[in-house]
């Protein structure tokens, strides 16, 4: 070669080292994964024609010219994938089985073809210099390689030129677009003077295929946002935040985010393109919300809850703005309010629903249900309970009788201790008879219990009628209630004295 050819080859040798190491110089984020094998492979090539043009030995000049061609073929692959990568795309299982096989057998082919000579169709010992095995008669099956692998690189060069049409209206793509095409521009003129005009020591295919190369290696890494994060000294601020977060771009892209967020929610960290990808799986898992009105109208899950906020911010040296999203964990906090939440509309004794929740439902209560139903109760003779065996075997009735009125509870149907011995039982939707039933139930029951938990109960039923208001309801199953209280009552007390004289005094003798 002359002094000018080896300016060039060393040049664009060089082209292919400069990828390689700034990559590797990064090589912890997995993103950049696809474009370093494919640089890696672009600088093999690279080794493998310097080898050529410096050994004098023949045979290794041969069997290294022929082991170039499935190292091209596997190189053109990871373009493939790398490109599909920056898109956004995944490429179908199939396509890479069928390329791991043509792989396979392309290298089996070039490492045996003395056998077949299928790849090289003149054996290696015909070949007696240097120029006769670089220009040495192609076999059939370097054809089907040369087909498969240009339409790859077509496929390749559409689905990137397709991607950075739609992306013109970003301010950031109109170069990319206009060096892509002057790049195919420059290899298509290349091989149009090859052929007519001059015939070059360098393989063309080789030089389009590096600066192509360097291109993707541009476009992916060079003008990535990270990179440009980075360099701006922030990115080193966010991976010391103890927040879990996403950086994303102005395009809804992922540029960067917490290993912890991946950790915390057993997620696999690839395969996240952008946003909308993102988001999807961190559902599966945790509850994400802007704010805590959110979290309230909904019942406490078994997941993590992350409170969302998104921070846009800018770039100025590049003009580029992104949004920083934070997540913070917030379970604690979560099931801490839902604790306080349900101590303030509970009652701890029984787990009921008490008056302050009641009083809530109030209005919700008084206007979506116009056809709903009431039931008021109370314990008779509690007060001689208590004198008789002290307050806490009296809370023990209570929380007996709430149990029983618990069977009661369903879809529909809220229990409410308005405080004491009484309760409320609120029927959504009810008629005469569900209400008959559920009374004649409960004392059905009551009067199955023994001393010293024996249970009387009073009680009173009213549907709403047309028009008629909560609190007219109410007033009219409190007055049933009592109704039944002034001859249920007393008739307790006196089966509980007697009780109390045969049991009680006795025991005291």
């Amino acid at each position: 070669m002359d002094v000018l050819t080896w300016i060039v080859f060393i040049t664009i040798g060089f082209m292919s080292l400069v990828p390689l190491v700034r990559l590797y110089q990064y090589r912890r984020y997995r993103k950049y994964r696809m474009l370093r094998y494919f640089v890696t492979s672009i600088f093999a090539w690279t080794v493998g024609i310097f080898f050529i043009h410096l050994s004098e030995n023949l045979a290794v000049v041969s069997a290294v010219s022929l082991m170039l061609l499935p190292l091209i073929f596997l190189l053109i692959c990871l373009g493939h994938e790398t490109i599909q990568q920056f898109i956004g795309h995944q490429t179908p299982r199939i396509f890479k089985r069928l390329a791991l096989g043509f792989f396979a057998v392309n290298l089996i082919l070039s490492a045996t073809n003395e056998h077949h000579l299928l790849v090289r169709s003149v054996p290696s010992h015909t070949l007696t210099d240097k120029a006769a095995i670089l220009f040495a008669p192609f076999g059939p099956f370097f054809f089907i390689h040369t087909a498969l692998s240009y339409l790859i690189i077509a496929a390749i060069v559409f689905k990137l030129l397709r991607h950075l049409w739609t992306k013109q209206n970003h301010d950031m793509m109109h170069l990319p677009f206009a060096l892509i095409m002057l790049i195919m521009l420059f290899g298509l003129g290349l091989n149009v003077l090859h052929v007519f005009v001059y015939t070059f020591y360098i393989d063309i295919s080789y030089l389009f295929i590096v600066i192509f190369g360097y291109y993707i290696y541009w476009l992916v890494f060079t003008r990535d946002f990270q990179l440009r994060l980075m360099s701006t000294g922030r990115e080193f601020l966010v991976h010391a935040m103890r927040e879990m977060y996403v950086i994303m771009d102005s395009e809804g892209g992922i540029v960067e985010y917490s290993p912890r967020l991946f950790q915390s929610l057993d997620l696999p960290e690839d395969g996240y393109h952008d946003i909308e990808t993102l988001m999807y799986h961190l559902h599966q898992k945790a509850v994400i919300f802007n704010d805590f009105e959110q979290v309230k109208k909904h019942a406490l899950q078994d997941k993590l809850y992350l409170h969302r906020t998104d921070e846009p911010f800018t770039l100025p040296k590049f003009k580029q703005k992104g949004t920083l999203i934070l997540f913070f964990d917030e379970t604690q906090t979560v099931k801490l309010l839902d604790q306080l939440n349900y101590a303030v509309k509970h009652d701890m004794m029984t787990g009921l629903l008490n008056r302050s929740a009641f009083e809530t439902d109030w209005d919700a209560l008084n206007q979506d249900f116009p056809h709903c139903g009431v039931l008021m109760t109370d314990l008779n003779g509690l007060k001689r309970f208590n004198d008789t065996f002290g307050h806490r075997h009296g809370d023990q009735l209570i929380e007996a009788y709430a149990e029983m009125l618990k069977a009661y509870r369903k879809p529909g149907t809220a229990i409410y201790r308005f405080g004491g011995d009484e309760f409320l039982l609120f029927f959504e939707q009810a008629d005469e008879k569900t209400l008959q039933d559920v009374e004649a139930s409960l004392h059905a029951q009551a009067d199955l219990t023994t001393f010293p938990l024996r249970i009387s109960v009073s009680t009173g039923t009213a549907l709403r009628g047309e028009d008629e208001s909560l609190d007219s309801l109410l007033q009219r199953a409190d007055l049933r209630l009592y109704a039944m209280k002034s001859m249920t009552s007393a008739r307790f007390k006196d089966e509980f004295d007697t009780w109390r004289i045969a049991n009680i005094t006795h025991t005291d003798e």
